[in-house]
């Protein structure tokens, strides 16, 4: 009767290299596993820069939309005026209908009774809303690179709409060098914008952007709308304080 060899039987050299083949085949593993970490983990930081380079910028767009806004809101209530107190009161009432001390008091916000701010729009959402009345976006147009139209002359199917971002607006009167901020006297104010996006389970993303105004002659009469983080209006060069934002 045949016998299988018993393992001290066999060669001593054999048995090496099925150890050797066994450990090799073990660091191939463990070198294809560290190689597939790796590219996850950059896969994973590049999609995660890419999505807070996308939320950065619909801050900064919805900041933008906001000031826009914010600046025919504050020319329509200045009117034929060339000082900006009365936008101050006119705000101040819509606000919690106490004039002058109608200012915004918040965490985080600069605004006290020595220099206070004055909300001009709230918290409104950042959309392009479909349909035919009040709406972002007119689906009748059929012409092609207009609204829902491609270059093509064919319908976007899947046209972007933001989620989760809006916007605020505030003004404040600038340092002009008199006592009190809310007594205009170089028809000067600063306009701030925050564009936010927010995020599930993280910190929302903001933008601000701020801007020096100058009225020099009422609506219609060509007065200036200022420069956007310093300088200032119409080639002039401001020597006042920038309002600050506390996180």
């Amino acid at each position: 009767m045949n016998r299988l060899p018993s393992p001290s039987c066999v060669p001593t050299r054999q048995r090496s290299r099925r150890g050797f083949t066994l450990l090799l085949a073990m660091g191939l593993i463990a070198m294809t596993t560290v190689a597939v970490l790796v590219a996850l983990r950059a896969v994973t930081t590049e999609s995660n820069l890419q999505a807070h380079e996308r939320r950065a910028r619909e801050a900064f767009f919805a900041a933008e939309a906001g000031m826009a806004e914010a600046r025919v809101i504050v020319q329509a209530i200045v009117g034929d005026n060339q000082q900006y107190n009365g936008v101050f009161t006119e705000l101040g009432n819509q606000f919690n209908g106490t004039g002058l001390a109608g200012y915004v008091t918040e965490d985080g916000l600069p605004s006290r009774p020595a220099t206070p701010w004055f909300q001009v729009i709230p918290w409104t959402d950042y959309k392009m809303t479909r349909g035919t009345v009040g709406a972002g976006i007119d689906p009748g147009v059929s012409g092609a690179n207009q609204e829902l139209i491609g270059p093509d002359g064919v319908a976007i199917a899947d046209y972007p709409a933001p989620n989760n971002v809006r916007y605020r607006v505030f003004i404040v009167d600038d340092a002009d060098g008199d006592v009190s901020r809310t007594a205009d006297t170089n028809n000067q104010v600063w306009i701030v914008s925050v564009g936010e996006v927010s995020s599930s389970g993280g910190q929302p993303y903001r933008t601000i952007v701020r801007s020096l105004v100058t009225n020099e002659n009422g609506v219609g009469g060509g007065g200036g709308y200022g420069t956007k983080l310093g300088g200032g209006s119409n080639g002039s060069t401001y020597a006042g304080t920038m309002p600050t934002w506390t996180p």
